[in-house]
């Protein structure tokens, strides 16, 4: 019984972290994407700093202007990844320190005494 709680548990707990990661890292994504917009300033300047960095390394300008698009795109998948992380860490965290109060209220085994089967 106590093999099969221990891998029925590592299953589980593989596929909630998983999924948790997933959902989280979409979350984010959302957020993030919304901020990317022609009227950010920020967003342009990047485009346009990447932009310059591909076409002195030899693309033509619309060329360099897709691979500017799509270093940003990298890097909003590396943010909403890393963020979603962090959240899980943070989950698993909380959910540890909400477990310690159940080590002091079980009740301990005495060694070499009767075993109380329920």
């Amino acid at each position: 019984m106590i093999n099969l709680s221990r891998n029925i548990g590592a299953s589980v707990g593989i596929s909630f972290v998983t999924t948790m990661l997933a959902r989280r890292a979409q979350f984010h994504q959302s957020v993030l994407v919304s901020h990317l917009s022609a009227y950010d300033g920020h967003f342009m300047n990047t485009v346009r700093a990447l932009t310059q960095h591909f076409t002195a390394l030899g693309a033509d300008a619309a060329t360099a202007s897709r691979q500017a698009y799509g270093a940003v795109g990298v890097m909003m998948t590396q943010q909403s990844t890393l963020l979603a992380y962090l959240d899980n860490f943070w989950l698993l965290g909380v959910a540890a320190l909400a477990l310690v109060p159940f080590a002091f209220i079980m009740k301990k085994a005495k060694p070499g005494g009767p075993v109380a089967v329920h």
